[in-house]
């Protein structure tokens, strides 16, 4: 019978492979990050930090707006039907 387990890679190797990885990085951004341009360069990256996290946190918020959206179907409420489905709006318009 094949000998069918999955080869483990000790965690002294991992670690330094990590960081080999890490340090391939290092070089291939540090030019980028202290060139001449390096605040615009770190403006960009702060930026696109927080537009993930918006994405993120809007990601969230659909989630709390489906639990909403179908506890008002379940006690048939047009009033907090209407009101999810302006929640809805708002959340779409952000989106884009």
């Amino acid at each position: 019978m094949a000998n069918t387990s999955i080869p483990t890679v000790p965690a002294a190797e991992a670690r330094s492979s990590s960081y080999k990885f890490l340090r391939q990085i290092g070089r291939l951004v540090g030019p980028y990050w202290s060139s001449e341009q390096k605040w615009r360069v770190r403006g960009y990256t702060f930026a696109l930090f927080l537009l993930t996290l918006a994405q993120v946190a809007l990601a969230v918020w659909t989630s709390y707006w489906n639990r909403a959206l179908f506890d008002a179907l379940e006690a048939r409420s047009l009033r907090q039907f209407l009101w999810q489905i302006g929640a809805f709006a708002i959340i779409f318009a952000l989106t884009i």
